[in-house]
């Protein structure tokens, strides 16, 4: 559980000290989650500070560090995903 919460504030420090925006691809690496997810939370408007630029979707960093301290106000932080075990391991 700390290992956890220690990935988060690393994952927020990596944000708040970016200062450029980011594409839905970029920050899909860094949530380690797919860009499919990403785009259902813009959609939703549960990730803020979203803007086009041409025909690019871009995301200013501290929109998702609002969102990210609001999840952990919540107790419900998103988790990574990670591949489930074969059956045969």
């Amino acid at each position: 559980m700390k290992l956890k919460k220690l990935t988060k504030l690393k994952t927020v420090e990596i944000l708040e000290n970016r200062h450029e925006p980011m594409s839905v691809k970029e920050l899909a690496r860094v949530l380690g989650d797919s860009t499919s997810h990403i785009y259902r939370r813009i959609h939703t408007g549960e990730i803020t500070g979203v803007f086009r630029d041409g025909w690019l979707i871009k995301i200013c960093p501290s929109g998702v560090v609002d969102w990210l301290n609001r999840q952990v106000a919540k107790g419900s932080c998103p988790q990574r995903r990670t591949a489930k075990p074969s059956p045969n391991s």
